[in-house]
């Protein structure tokens, strides 16, 4: 790495990266340390509400710039419809990609949200679109559970989405996608530059011992505002939880992530053995302290973070099919996999019961891990990184006054 990197890389952000709460923010800050790596200083620009970690940003030499949400009137809500965006564009925000992008090496825009600013990205330097799902396939997944006007809305939404990955995929320079079904889908949309970099594990993970704790602690963890977290969640709580409870008495569910409150509160009736621990800074604590990790997701796109994160700590899954696809997952080598909430309680339970099962699964799911860690995995992405650096592909400043 550049000791002291000369370019810049303007990274537009859809909610500001820091404190990493969610699998997401922990993938934007990964790939702007891949561009550091490149020799070059992010320069993170976001519209949020609430930034609250800035100073981890600058605490790291980056630059970091935080624009209020624009005021949300008549006019603006008819632009958006008209222009076909999932939310409305902010004017600062653009002239502030206009200005920072002409003077940086690229541009990255990171999640959906930001995605239909690549128009004006990309006209004043190289722009990549860092797409962490194929968002109108994993948003639009549980529309079949509405009706009515709801089902009107959530088709609508849906068609937004299509709309903005069409243009990042028509007008940016590169696409950097999380998975080789993405990556299969945005070629055959006429992607020009598709760049996996799947999700990753830290390297302290590969540290916690994996001998299998004496206690019955299951963990789930994940960000509970992502919809098929908080639907799979309370889906397994409502089906398949009790048994669990009912054959092991002393087994406990352990429910990490911020709005875990509000998930638990939605269940059909008290549940047994679920402690609700909320949002922690570090998830080491907690995968050192559980036996199993459960992933009860039957929505939804991408590689689970969570799922890749257990099993570098040497913790087997049990999973959907869909949970832990798209990272070479083998039911019954590196943990388990049932379609039904019920079938994830039997196979939870059979770990709960043999500790030999937890530590064969565990020690495969490890050795599978390592191949994920972000430095690794990110690896195409700074090679797209350097190749921008180092070359004079920029375009005209167009719109730069």
């Amino acid at each position: 790495m550049a000791d002291s990197p000369a370019a810049q890389a303007l990274v537009v952000c859809a909610y500001f990266p820091f404190p990493v709460i969610s699998g997401g923010r922990k993938r934007a800050v990964r790939l702007m340390e891949s561009m550091q790596r490149a020799g070059a200083r992010p320069y993170i620009l976001a519209v949020d509400q609430n930034p609250d970690g800035v100073d981890e940003a600058l605490a790291r030499g980056w630059s970091a710039e935080v624009l209020p949400l624009p005021p949300y009137s008549a006019c603006t809500r008819l632009r958006q419809h008209l222009g076909g965006q999932p939310v409305g564009m902010s004017a600062a925000l653009s002239e502030r990609i206009r200005r920072l992008g002409a003077t940086s090496a690229f541009i990255q825009l990171e999640e959906i949200d930001v995605a239909q600013y690549v128009g004006l990205a990309s006209r004043v330097a190289p722009t990549a679109v860092s797409l962490h799902n194929v968002d109108s396939a994993a948003r639009g997944a549980n529309r079949h559970h509405l009706g009515g006007v709801e089902r009107v809305r959530a088709e609508y939404h849906n068609w937004r989405l299509r709309h903005t990955e069409r243009l990042g995929i028509r007008r940016g320079d590169a696409l950097i996608c999380v998975s080789s079904s993405d990556r299969d889908y945005f070629l055959r949309a006429g992607g020009r530059r598709v760049v996996l970099a799947p999700n990753g594990v830290d390297r302290g993970l590969l540290d916690i011992p994996e001998d299998a704790p004496a206690k019955n602690d299951v963990l789930f963890f994940g960000q509970l505002a992502w919809q098929p977290n908080a639907d799979g969640l309370l889906r397994f709580l409502n089906e398949g939880w009790p048994d669990v409870v009912s054959k092991v008495p002393d087994a406990r569910l352990r429910v990490v992530g911020p709005g875990a409150d509000r998930v638990l509160e939605l269940r059909s009736a008290p549940t047994a053995g679920v402690d609700v621990v909320g949002f922690v800074d570090d998830i080491h604590a907690e995968l050192a302290r559980a036996r199993a990790v459960v992933a009860p997701i039957w929505e939804g796109g991408g590689t689970r973070i969570k799922v890749l994160e257990a099993m570098a700590a040497g913790r087997p899954v049990v999973g959907t099919a869909l949970g832990v696809e798209e990272i070479g997952f083998l039911d019954g080598v590196h943990g388990l996999v049932g379609d039904t909430p019920r079938e994830l309680a039997g196979l939870l339970i059979s770990l709960l019961e043999s500790t030999e099962l937890v530590g064969r699964l565990g020690s495969a799911a490890r050795a599978r891990a390592r191949e994920f860690e972000w430095s690794l995995v990110t690896g195409d992405a700074e090679k797209l990184y350097t190749q921008w650096i180092h070359s004079q592909h920029h375009r005209p400043d167009e719109g730069v006054s």
